[in-house]
């Protein structure tokens, strides 16, 4: 269905879906007080109002936002293999160019620190986990390859949020070095 609103400066937008307009309102431009009206003309109502009597509507909001659970609950599950795949991608692309960013760098140390040694270290942590589920699985304690498999996921996030928090604390002694170097 299209209708049109009324933006927040009063003028008639439009016409727009009313997946348009759930996004609209998701994005903060509308809200449930903003004035719509369908396409053929009809008087104007509020967006909520609109809501309450449109039964798609609400289908379509609910959804949404089950699809928006299943997005962040998959992206917490890929995650660690994100952060494992640019990791081997970094390696690989320092491995082509025969250079190191700590090249350009003028706190090399800090530089290798936070930046080389971070895929080196999600890395060694993938393979030492999946030797030691190897490891279980051929002397048959299948659970302690679970548990291999699931410290390995873990071991990705907080590997990834040590190195976040080191870099942060870096960053901050770095500008208040530059400010007092002024």
């Amino acid at each position: 269905m299209l209708l049109y609103y009324k933006n927040k400066a009063g003028n008639e937008a439009g016409p727009v879906s009313t997946d348009e307009l759930l996004k609209l309102e998701a994005q903060g431009l509308i809200s449930n007080e903003t004035e719509v009206r369908p396409h053929s003309g009809a008087e104007w109502q509020t967006w909520g109002e609109f809501r309450l009597q449109n039964k798609d509507v609400n289908k379509a909001n609910a959804f949404g936002f089950l699809m928006g659970i299943w997005t962040i609950v998959l992206k917490f599950f890929l995650l660690p293999f994100e952060l494992v795949i640019n990791a081997y991608k970094q390696v690989l692309s320092w491995g082509i160019s025969g250079s190191l960013p700590t090249a350009e760098s003028d706190v090399p140390v800090l530089t290798f620190i936070t930046i080389v040694f971070r895929p080196v270290v999600h890395l060694l942590s993938v393979l030492c986990g999946i030797l030691w589920a190897v490891w279980a699985l051929v002397h048959g304690q299948i659970p302690v390859m679970i548990i291999a498999l699931i410290q390995t996921y873990f071991a990705q996030i907080a590997i990834a949020i040590v190195f976040e928090i080191y870099s942060l604390l870096i960053s901050i002694a770095n500008n208040i070095k530059k400010m007092a170097d002024k």
